[in-house]
Order: C-alpha cells, then sequence, then structure tokens
C-alpha cells in the first residue's frame, strides 16, 4: 500500500501508481501479479475517500497487464454497486485485449436488472 491523500484525482494517482509499479518490478523482479481491484477509490463511493474515474482506475490495470507477467485479478472494496459493475466490465475488457471506450452505452434494456442500479447513471460504462 501506498498512502495517497484524500481525493486525489486521476492524474496524480496514476503517476503513483506508475513510479511505484516500476519500482517493484524493479526491485523484486515477480514471476506473477495478483492485483486486487477494490473500487472503492472510484468517485462517489459511498466509503472511499478518493476521487478516481473509472478510466484512470482502468489504465492502472492497463499498465500492469502490460507487463506481460501471468496475472490474477480480484475484486475487493466498492460500496456503490453500479459503479463497481461498470468499472470491473470496463477492466475485464482490458485484460480481455478489447478496451471499451468510457462512452460505451449500456444496453439497459437487455440487462436483467433494472432500476436502482442503474438510477443515476449516466448511461454509459464511465464512471466519472
Amino acid at each position: 500500500n501506498v498512502p495517497v491523500w484524500d481525493n486525489i484525482t486521476d492524474i496524480h494517482y496514476t503517476t503513483l501508481f506508475k513510479r511505484a509499479l516500476e519500482g517493484i518490478v524493479s526491485r523484486f523482479e515477480p514471476d506473477a501479479v495478483v492485483l486486487q481491484c477494490g473500487a472503492d477509490s472510484l468517485s462517489g463511493d459511498r466509503f472511499g475517500t478518493l476521487n478516481l474515474s473509472s478510466v484512470g482506475h482502468s489504465s492502472c490495470v492497463g499498465m500492469v497487464a502490460a507487463l506481460g507477467l501471468p496475472l490474477l485479478v480480484v475484486g475487493g472494496g466498492g460500496y456503490t454497486v453500479k459503479n463497481v459493475a461498470r468499472l470491473w466490465a470496463a477492466e475485464t475488457a482490458i485484460l480481455c485485449g478489447v478496451p471499451l471506450p468510457p462512452n460505451t452505452p449500456l444496453p439497459f434494456d437487455q440487462l436483467p436488472q433494472t432500476g436502482w442500479l442503474y438510477e443515476g447513471s449516466n448511461g454509459t460504462m464511465l464512471v466519472p
């Protein structure tokens, strides 16, 4: 863990993440990586104090994937369900090699759940 300040945004977080990742990989030369993708760092999370967008968060996943090491990605925190679902869908797409633009529309009419899960959603994958 690297301590950061409350309300940190994408530009600062991704810069720190990249530097930390480079240092860790250089120092420890891992054979594999386990990446825990907690969504409580997203803007608007009920309990988190950071202010990341799904674009910033996902770019960190992309940095780790670009290492080309065996990678196990697991979920974690995230207490605003609609944001967690959108983030993990975007990050799964990145890991599958088919990144989705943040403005990708969500097919609400084809989803089995409706209502509260999508209330206040901007209708896209983006968590602002």
